[in-house]
């Protein structure tokens, strides 16, 4: 037997890498439309708990009145109307 045809290296055989799977957020996007907890809590000075309990109270509220907002978020208008009573005036407005 010849020395030059055996090869004495260590061959490792490699699993081919997989692509991790996409995490899909359920979450909204932050928009202009609504107001997140944090910015209840700064806007009543309450803690994050409190903030939670409200908007989901103003989500029964409006889903009795067909709205469908995504979770965690209120909307501005919705919002404003149900704590000062009126909707905010556009600043267009005559």
């Amino acid at each position: 037997m010849n020395k030059r045809n055996i090869d004495f290296s260590v061959r490792r055989t490699v699993a081919p890498i997989q692509k991790k799977a996409e995490i899909i957020s359920i979450l909204p996007v932050k928009s202009d439309r609504y107001y997140y907890v944090d910015d209840i809590c700064a806007i009543l000075g309450i803690g994050r708990s409190l903030a939670y309990r409200i908007i989901a109270k103003l989500h029964a509220a409006q889903l009795d009145h067909g709205a469908d907002e995504p979770p965690g978020c209120i909307s501005k208008v919705y919002f404003m109307e149900q704590l000062y009573g009126a909707a905010p005036r556009k600043e267009n407005a005559i």
